[in-house]
């Protein structure tokens, strides 16, 4: 039988929203009339319906997606740029902060965020969080690994408890143990306590001065209306260096079954590995330090180009008619478009559907077997010259004349697939 992950063992009861949900319902079925008066303090759901600029935007984008000439399919993984700037541009460089939009995550709502987060920090981190605290932080980080057990009381072994009183003002105080990974949320869930500008400068100097990553959930920093409160951690100098941003359009935009948000990771802030070695938070996976010899040995002496004086990437129109979609008709894919080529190395190699061999449908690091069968060397060439009628297809030297047609398909291109570019 498979493993399971005995973490979720640790969990004494069930997700308390739920769990509030279910008494209830069960209090308003047996109290009908008491169920009058009730007052929910349960999950934090939001009362007004979507704004009406949303409602357009959305009928606009059902319309797009409804014409084949607009439609778009899987989206960009940190999200459209579009999004992004003008998150950028209206939620932080208007108040003077200096966020690009490279640095700005799309995703589908804080709550999950704040969870998956988790997934680029190793073992062995200490967590901070404020008690009370919003029930996510706590079950995620159990679910992880990252607690002991349960005492009687439901506090977890290795969780560092900053305790938030009428005394403190709901702001827990600096703690004299160092933690690695602090989630501090404000306004605050569930007390709507906000933090000062001198208290959350002292929480970026602890946080400096430890090493230490404040998570941030700013969800409801559209309620603020001090002007002396900050909107973000990033208002705080030095926070760059030691902060994650949350962000959502939950409550200011009524998307609480929509679903948008977004996290903000600068590009300074740092982490470590085990050994000691500093590397970016944005920068977790292998491509960032991939070592010599995971690059393929690829000699540009070798490798065939196709290049172009300018480095564009190719519209969408060419990406369809590359990748098979569209039947170009002769002479009009080159009047109507001109196709710019990236210069990064890639394998093209053809096959995919039988009935159409011809169509360019994988891209591989390496060079693998062609699937194109008795496809002749011309006849592949015929078949790119007629998509690219304006640019020359070099046969590789690595594919010589000595090797059957067939085999010459496999041949090392400067591909063009990706806009992000080499």
């Amino acid at each position: 039988m498979a493993l399971i992950n005995e973490n979720f063992l640790k969990l004494k009861a069930g997700y308390l929203f739920p769990e509030i949900a279910r008494r209830v319902k069960a209090f308003t079925e047996g109290n009908p009339e008491a169920a009058q008066r009730l007052i929910r303090c349960g999950i934090g759901d939001v009362t007004e319906a979507l704004p009406e600029a949303v409602r357009y935007a959305m009928h606009e984008a059902v319309d797009e997606l409804g014409n084949r000439s607009t439609f778009k399919g899987y989206g960009p993984e940190q999200g459209y740029d579009f999004l992004r700037n003008a998150i950028a541009d209206n939620d932080y460089k208007a108040r003077g902060l200096p966020i690009e939009a490279d640095e700005i995550f799309i995703s589908d709502g804080s709550k999950c965020d704040t969870g998956n987060i988790l997934d680029i920090f190793g073992q062995g981190n200490t967590i901070a969080i404020t008690d009370p605290v919003y029930p996510v932080y706590v079950d995620t980080n159990v679910m992880i690994g990252n607690t002991g057990e349960a005492d009687e009381n439901g506090a977890y072994a290795g969780l560092v408890y900053l305790k938030c009183t009428p005394e403190n003002g709901f702001v827990p105080d600096i703690p004299q143990e160092k933690a690695d990974l602090i989630y501090l949320c404000y306004p605050n869930n569930p007390t709507g306590a906000v933090a000062t500008r001198p208290q959350l400068e002292a929480w970026v100097k602890y946080a400096r001065e430890n090493g230490s990553v404040l998570l941030y959930d700013a969800a409801y920093e559209a309620f603020i209306q001090d002007p002396t409160i900050p909107h973000s951690i990033f208002e705080i100098e030095g926070a760059r260096d030691c902060a994650i941003e949350f962000r959502s359009f939950s409550k200011n935009g009524g998307f609480t079954g929509v679903r948008c948000a977004y996290v903000v990771i600068p590009k300074s802030l740092m982490g470590r590995k085990k050994n000691g070695e500093a590397r970016p938070c944005t920068r977790c996976g292998p491509a960032a330090t991939a070592p010599s010899s995971m690059v393929p040995a690829t000699s540009s002496k070798r490798v065939p180009r196709l290049s172009t004086r300018t480095k564009q990437v190719p519209d969408e129109g060419s990406h369809r008619a590359l990748h098979g979609q569209c039947r170009p008709a002769s002479g009009s894919l080159q009047e109507r478009r001109t196709l710019r080529v990236w210069g990064c190395q890639r394998t093209l190699r053809m096959g995919g559907l039988p009935r159409r061999p011809h169509q360019l449908a994988d891209v591989r690091q390496d060079a693998q077997r062609s699937e194109c069968g008795d496809h002749s060397w011309q006849r592949f060439r015929q078949r790119w010259r007629r998509i690219l009628p304006h640019q020359r297809l070099q046969q590789s030297r690595q594919c010589g004349r000595s090797l059957p047609p067939y085999r010459r398909a496999e041949v090392v291109f400067a591909v063009f697939l990706w806009p992000s570019g080499p």
